[in-house]
């Protein structure tokens, strides 16, 4: 689950969340599937993660 200040991650499936203030990006952010996405706007980038620490960085098309 994402946030401004950061995200709420598990790594035993959801029993127990920390936050990690680590998450990249504006505070735009979704999920799906055990795999959460935000958005930075300021540089056009996507960044997608499914443990909440390691990101990866997708740039967006541009805005038309």
């Amino acid at each position: 689950m994402g946030d401004s200040d950061g995200v709420w991650i598990s790594s035993d499936g959801g029993r127990h969340f920390a936050r990690d203030t680590t998450a990249p990006g504006d505070g735009t952010a979704g999920s799906a599937s055990g795999r959460l996405w935000t958005i930075d706007h300021a540089t056009q980038s996507a960044y997608l993660t499914d443990d909440g620490r390691t990101w990866t960085s997708i740039p967006l098309p541009p805005a038309e």
